[in-house]
């Protein structure tokens, strides 16, 4: 099946589409009560992400170049990457369509060029179908306190899971 999207790096112009994606999905979906300002990494992702060895990723449908997926890795020192900020909008989601595996994918292989050797994340609780996807993709849940040094959890996120890369 011909793949109906791209993924591309984060550019400036991309902001205020991310913003709103992550906000929606955040809000509407899960109704958490969540701004930018206090997400540093969604409020100014180009300077987040500017540590040497972070990236962030964006989908966009092929007909219209509408942003329809994001991700990105934190690399926060020492061989993890930190992922942040993945989400897909409702009409994009499912195994069928593959943009989060295309995302997660991304992650992966930049991962792995950095030298990271785990991956970590952190959800709230009410994101059963991502974390059904995590696990399938090799994430395993564990206590907040395991966590690697320097991973700074989102400011609701109560699950926290670990993967080799």
């Amino acid at each position: 099946m011909k793949q109906n999207f791209a993924i591309r790096p984060f550019n400036q112009g991309d902001q205020a589409a991310v913003e709103k994606l992550v906000l929606t999905i955040q809000r509407d979906e899960f109704g958490l009560d969540l701004t930018a300002e206090n997400q540093p990494d969604l409020k100014n992702i180009m300077g987040f992400f500017s540590r040497v060895g972070s990236a962030f990723w964006v989908a966009v449908a092929a007909s219209d170049r509408t942003l329809i997926g994001c991700i990105g890795l934190e690399a926060i020192g020492g061989p993890v990457a930190v992922m942040r900020k993945f989400m897909v909008h409702r009409d994009w989601r499912g195994r069928k369509l593959g943009v989060a595996d295309a995302l997660h994918t991304q992650f992966i292989e930049h991962a792995r060029l950095i030298g990271a050797l785990q991956a970590a994340l952190s959800t709230v609780s009410s994101t059963k179908a991502a974390q059904a996807f995590y696990a399938r993709a090799g994430y395993q849940l564990v206590k907040r306190n395991t966590m690697p040094a320097g991973f700074v959890p989102g400011v609701l996120d109560m699950v926290f899971m670990v993967s080799k890369v």
